[in-house]
């Protein structure tokens, strides 16, 4: 019951001042998606790459970015 307070009380908040609910919700998604291309270098090779778990070196499936056991 106490969870579906806070979402009432989440989204009566969003109503009550709009604009600085979306700056506060832009500003989160924008920050994430900056760390994400810090870490992995390009925002384009993180997309096109995707993340694949490589259990190939035993370390018990780490997440990787690119393919999975590829070698050159």
């Amino acid at each position: 019951m106490n969870e579906m307070r806070i979402i009432r009380q989440t989204f009566a908040i969003l109503k009550q001042n709009p604009l600085l609910s979306t700056i506060s919700i832009l500003g989160t998604a924008f920050a994430i998606t900056m760390i994400m291309v810090v870490e992995h270098g390009t925002l384009s090779g993180w997309l096109a790459g995707g993340l694949a778990a490589d259990s190939a070196d035993g370390s018990g499936g780490n997440m990787v970015s690119g393919m999975a056991g590829y070698e050159d």
